[in-house]
Parts: structure tokens; sequence; C-alpha cells
């Protein structure tokens, strides 16, 4: 065991990125949980940071679930003996006008509040709480736009139609749970002089000194009866704490999720691609007596290591990643929704980066797993032999054809199920049944002939091409080569691009049903919600691009002396360079069209079954991630590229 680690340790020292290059995909999608886990933790902590808290000098609390509380009730509780204050909880709206006096189009929520901000129940960002007839707060976000703290505000009165000028006097958080265009604070005797009539909706209580809060709550439940929920303001806190993993970082943690599956099936196919490279070396070690449990075990170690290391990048680059979503989320409005501005994400603290450890440990010994029992299964012969060159991989065996002509068939009978029975989840479950099968189990079949297309293409106009046309065709051999690998890359891929032409026809038939059936702000939040899940699918295209950085580079190591076997025949460096280029682009973006297409069929109908007009609309994010897909394919290419234009026949060549 001793020796084989002096041996991976060997490697590290002396080839470091090689050695570590299975973690370039973990690392990128380790960094996509972290940054999710970051950023859904933000929004869930102004989430909650807006909502109604109970005060501080609240002792019991009574709600009304379903319905409001009567003036009369807080009377009666008032008069209890032992009750200081029954501090109603009210809201009412209100006509906010333009500089013209004329009214806006946007209303207003008004919370009514005491002056008092133990008994207030909403949080005060800047400023105080009004106190008067003449002074309100404003929530945050309309403070940013239009209505800065010191500045005033035209509030029409309820009786007369006159504007009310009103000094703003506060910055509040905004209370999502009552919808307004604007949400404000107003106090009570605001409210009296200008505005509604208020709904309460319910009561703080406050006791007088000395009186016990159990002995107080049977009094209490007893006046308002039993239509009404009455507990402990402890209890209320208690209720209004945060769960530990929110909406919006259910939201997040869900798109990283898939980027990180998509980081773990490419990572295995960096594992596979570095243990074909090293056929040589472990048939030595076989040879000299190692057993295959050591072998997997060093591996597995291997693994480990480039977990570890893979998570430390990921939680450093993942709060630099956190903060620059946050602010295009912010510039582009994303945060206004929530009733906020300026959310900015916390510092990774040690659970985070704990669970960033275990996870990448976990991804990577489970992509390494299934390589290293491979690999250390070749016999030790396989040292005598003077090439050092990766064997051929197999394609797709007998049982794999029929495994995956199964799948298939059974993605057809579903489909054709849910066309029939205009039903939506056997659709859903044909399309994953499609791209499990054709990607999946068939990949090592159907992934070399779509890649071969643009060579057959390049073949046909080949005296229009000239020398691209050749480097087209030699690329486009190149996965037949490697099919698992190829295959590997690719479905991912192939799944990213799938959901996103998906969610080009349904978001454009969604967006045309809010157009006809809502106002220009819905439409405008649709938009807003739509530019969002755009960056998280972003994630999982972004995770599934890194599995071409690992594989062309190892590529490069296998094919030595095929390349400089290539430049001993006269093909010139840039023609090798170009040569690994085009391979990376073409697996890249006939992979992504093929998963644009896929998903756009099956977009449209699984679109129809909602009873919705389809709607493609300009595929400006498709287009995007594919111009993106094959600019970073170039650039994934280009180190290792150089490296193999750099080669020397002579040294290539030589039997080391």
């Amino acid at each position: 065991m001793f020796p084989l680690l002096r041996v991976f340790l060997s490697d590290l020292r002396r080839h470091p990125v090689g050695t570590l290059l299975p973690g370039v995909a973990l690392a990128v999608g380790l960094a996509c949980v972290v940054s999710s886990v970051l950023v859904g933790g933000a929004y869930d902590t102004a989430i909650q940071r807006n909502k109604p808290h109970t005060p501080a000098g609240s002792a019991v609390v009574i709600r009304a679930p379903g319905t409001d509380l009567p003036a009369s009730l807080v009377t009666e509780v008032q008069q209890l003996t032992g009750v200081a204050t029954a501090q109603p909880r009210q809201v009412t709206s209100g006509q906010v006008l333009g500089a013209d006096g004329r009214p806006l189009n946007t209303p207003a929520s008004i919370r009514v509040e005491p002056s008092d901000p133990r008994l207030s129940t909403t949080t005060i960002l800047q400023g105080r709480l009004p106190r008067g007839d003449q002074e309100v707060a404003i929530d945050e976000v309309d403070a940013q736009r239009k209505h800065p703290l010191g500045s005033s505000v035209l509030i029409a009165d309820y009786r007369t139609g006159k504007p009310v000028k009103a000094l703003i006097v506060g910055v509040s958080a905004q209370d999502l749970g009552r919808p307004g265009g604007i949400a404000m604070v107003a106090a009570p005797a605001f409210a009296t002089a200008h505005l509604d009539s208020t709904t309460i909706y319910g009561m703080d209580v406050v006791l007088t000194a000395g009186t016990p809060v159990d002995a107080m709550l049977p009094r209490i439940e007893a006046t308002v009866g039993g239509n009404y929920q009455v507990e402990t303001a402890a209890q209320a806190r208690a209720s209004e704490q945060p769960s530990p993993i929110g909406i919006s970082s259910t939201l997040f943690v869900m798109f990283s999720l898939l980027a990180m599956a998509t980081a773990v099936l490419v990572a295995g196919a960096a594992f596979r691609a570095v243990t074909a490279s090293r056929v040589r070396r472990t048939a030595l070690l076989r040879a000299l007596g190692a057993s295959r449990p050591p072998l997997v075990v060093v591996t597995v170690l291997e693994a480990v290591v480039i977990g570890v290391v893979a998570a430390g990048l990921a939680v450093g680059s993942g709060w630099f990643i956190s903060v620059g979503m946050l602010s295009v989320l912010n510039s582009v409005g994303v945060s206004a929704l929530l009733g906020s501005t300026g959310v900015t994400p916390a510092v990774p603290g040690l659970v985070l980066a704990t669970v960033a450890v275990a996870l990448g440990v976990a991804a990577a010994v489970t992509a390494a797993l299934r390589p290293a029992i491979q690999a250390s299964g070749v016999p030790p012969v396989a040292a005598l032999s003077a090439v050092p060159d990766a064997p051929v991989e197999r394609g797709a065996g007998v049982a794999r054809l029929v495994l995956g002509a199964g799948i298939v068939l059974l993605a057809g009978l579903l489909a054709m199920l849910g066309i029939a029975a205009r039903s939506f989840f056997p659709l859903l479950a044909s399309a994953v049944f499609t791209m499990i099968g054709l990607f999946g189990v068939l990949g090592p079949l159907v992934v070399p002939l779509l890649v071969r297309v643009p060579g057959w293409i390049a073949g046909l106009v080949a005296r229009f091409l000239g020398p691209a046309g050749a480097v087209i065709r030699v690329a486009a051999r190149e996965p037949s080569r490697t099919p698992r690998r190829a295959a590997a890359v690719a479905m991912p891929l192939a799944g990213a691009f799938s959901l996103l032409a998906f969610g080009v026809v349904g978001s454009a038939s969604l967006r045309d049903a809010v157009v006809r059936h809502s106002d220009a702000a819905n439409t405008a939040a649709f938009d807003t919600a739509t530019l969002l899940g755009w960056g998280l699918l972003g994630l999982s295209v972004l995770a599934a691009v890194s599995g071409v950085v690992a594989t062309t580079a190892v590529s490069i190591t296998e094919r030595r002396r095929e390349l400089a076997l290539s430049r001993a025949l006269g093909v010139t460096r840039t023609g090798v360079g170009l040569q690994v280029v085009a391979e990376a682009m073409l697996l890249s973006v006939v992979t992504a069209v093929t998963g644009s297409l896929i998903g756009y069929l099956y977009g449209v109908a699984i679109v129809s079954m909602l009873n919705l007009p389809t709607a493609v609309g300009p595929p400006l994010p498709l287009l995007a991630s594919l111009a993106a897909v094959t600019v970073l394919a170039v650039l994934a290419a280009a180190g290792p590229a150089i490296r193999g234009a750099l080669l020397t026949p002579t040294n290539a060549l030589a039997d080391n």
C-alpha cells in the first residue's frame, strides 16, 4: 500500500494539474452549490426580516386565521383586569398621488403601527416609526426608487380626496403578506384622520407588571372564544423562527444539485480518461506484484484528495460567485420582487465548508470508484507494450444496445400515451427516458454518429472548405476512438440544453398568457423571474462544459504518439492545434444542438397539454448559451491544443 501511495504522491508532484484534473468539474459543481446556498440564504434572510414579527413588549398574541378581529373584541380584552394594553394589528390601503395630484396606478398597502417600537410588528431599517397624522414610513424598494428618507409623498384623503402631504420619516421592510404596489407604515392618528377603516388581523396583549402570563392566558381565551387563536408571545416567536432551509434556498439548491449531478458525470468521464492514460504504469505495478484491491484503494484516496481540493476551491470561489449573482439579481429587479434591495451574501461558515468537503469527497469517490475497479484489471503483460497510448474503448455491446433500444421504445410509448390522453406526466417521463436512452445507455453509439455528421457534410463540400474541411473530417472521427468518454461528456451537456430549450418554449408561452390576462407590472415581474431561471440553468451548462476541459487535456496525453506521427507526416503545429480545438467544439456544439432539439419538441408537446398557445419567441437564452458553449469549448481546448502543437516528433515518438 505505502509504495503505491508514494507513486501517487510522485505523480502529484510531477504532474499536479493532470493528477487533479478530474476535480475541475467537481470544483465547478461544488462552487454552484456553495454560491446557491449563499444566494438562497441571503434571500431567505431578507424575506424573514420583512415578515411581521411579534413585538418585544407583547405577552399574548391573538390571531384570526382566515377572518378578521372585530374592534369590539379589542375593547373587551383591553378591559380585562391585568391587561395594560391591547394593541390591534391593523392594515388598510390608500391612494398615492403624483406631483400633479393625479392618482398613480400603484395602490399603497398601509400597516398601522404604534409609535412605540416595543409594540410595532414592522422592522424599521432607517429612521423611525411615524408618530403623527403627517408622517409615514415607506418600504425600502420604493424608498430607493422614488421616495427617499426625508422626502414627502402625497396621499389622497379618503373622505375628501384632497392630497395630504406626509413626511417620510422611516424606511421599513416590505410585508409581502399584504401585497400592494407600495408598502407604507402609518401611525393610528394618520389612519384615523385620512384613511379608510382598517382591518384588524391580530392583537398583541401587554400585561400589567407582575401579572403572570400562564394565569392570564385562560381568561383571555374565555373572552375571545374558540374562533380565534390565542398563544403566548414566546410561542408566537418560536413559530416565527426561520426553517434551516427556506423557500429561496430550496429553489437555488435544487438547480445547483442539477449542476452537481452534471459535475459528477463529467468527473467520472475525467477519471476514466486519467486511469486510461496510466495503463502502462498500472500494468507495471501489477507485474511488480501489486494486487487489485490496493490499486483501487489508492485511486479512491486520490479521489478523496481531489474532492478536498475541489471543495476548498469551491468555498472560496463560491462566495465571489454569489456576490456577482446577487449584484446582477439586485440590478435586474429580482430582489425588488422580494421586497428588498442590495441583498448581500454571508461569508461561508464552518458548517457550509464542512458540508462542501463532505459532498466533494463523496462525489469524487463516486466518480472514481468504477474507473478504478476497471483500471485495476489491466493485465501485467500490458506493461510490455511499446505503445504508451491508451487502448481504444469498446463501443456499445449487445446488452447495451438491447437495453438502450428498450428505454427509447418505452419513451416513445409514453410520448404517444401522453399525447393521446393529453396528460403532462407521461410526456415528462418520456423526455427523461429519451435522454437516458439516447445519451446514457446508447451514448457510445449515438454520440460518435452525431459528431460524424459535420464530417460527412465537410466531405460533401470539401472543395469549398479546403484545409478546414480536412480538419473537420479528422476531428469528427475522434469520438469514435473513445465513445464512452464522449458519451459521458455529452449526456450532461445535452441534458442542460434540453432543459434550456424546454424553458424557452414554456416561458414564451406562459408570457403570452400573462400579457393577455395581466398588467405590465406582472409581466415585468414574470420577465425578471424568467431571467433568474435562465441564470440557474446556466449553472448546469457551466458544469457540463467543464468536462470538455478535463477530457481534452487528458486526450492530449493519450495521443502523444498519434499527434507526433501527424507532425512527422507534415502536419503543421497550427493544423494540430486546430484539430484539437475542432474536436472539442464539434462534440460540444453537436451535443448542445441535439439536446436543444429534443427539449424543443417536448416543450411544444407539453405546452399543448396545458392548453396554452405554443409560442417559441426569440430564443435568446438558447442562442446565447450555444454561443457561450462554443467559446468555452474553444477556450477549454486552447491550452491542450497548444501543448499538442508543441510536441516534437522525435520526443513524442520515443518509448517513454
